[in-house]
């Protein structure tokens, strides 16, 4: 693998159709942020793709809409908890990392890319996966069906998300032994997370 791209935003337009409303991850006393709530998922993903901690991992994280609709009391309240971070990571095989995660867009986007020697792999999609290789040749990549989960909830790239770590372990390890997670994964994952820095934005 070359590098790898993660993006996910989640939709809030000031009203309360948005996407992320007010629950408790907008509150930091709830254990609220963006950092908690998503990057430390992707940072557990990275571990698995280099087999190991982070060689790296730099970030901030910040506060980008002040207050969110609450639709249960039907008020704006204030967001206390990071609703954005942008992270720079190098996995353990020396794989580099770009992360942007938001709960503050305009626009839903949500897909994890893997740049490779042969070209770019996508993961977009629920039962498929996009292919683009440096020749110029697309190609839509089904799930074969023994690796689809059908209890998958609102997260619709588990079942290409499957498929790309199943292909990963069939390239890499030849089948070999899958480790279970440890005490000590999460532990090196808080640790990584703490490197997060919080920005308090000025107010111009």
């Amino acid at each position: 693998m070359r590098s790898i791209e993660i993006k996910k935003h989640m939709t809030y337009w000031n009203s309360p159709k948005s996407e992320r409303l007010y629950d408790w991850f907008a509150n930091k006393d709830l254990g609220g942020g963006m950092v908690g709530a998503h990057l430390s998922h992707q940072i557990d993903f990275l571990h698995f793709i280099g087999r190991g901690s982070l060689q790296f991992i730099q970030g901030f994280s910040f506060i980008e809409v002040q207050q969110r609709f609450d639709s249960i009391r039907n008020v704006y309240r204030k967001h206390t908890s990071d609703d954005s971070v942008y992270a720079l990571a190098i996995t353990a095989t020396g794989i580099p990392v770009i992360i942007d995660i938001s709960a503050s867009k305009f626009k839903k986007v949500d897909y994890i890319k893997v740049f490779t020697d042969k070209g770019e792999i996508k993961v977009v999609g629920q039962n498929s996966m996009e292919f683009h290789s440096f020749s110029g040749k697309d190609e839509i990549i089904n799930i074969p069906l023994e690796y689809r989960i059908n209890d998958y909830g609102h997260d619709f790239r588990i079942n290409s998300f499957v498929e790309l770590i199943n292909a990963f372990y069939n390239y890499y390890y030849k089948g070999g032994k899958k480790e279970i997670t440890t005490f000590e994964d999460g532990y090196e994952i808080q640790r990584e997370l703490d490197k997060i820095k919080h920005i308090e934005r000025r107010k111009i």
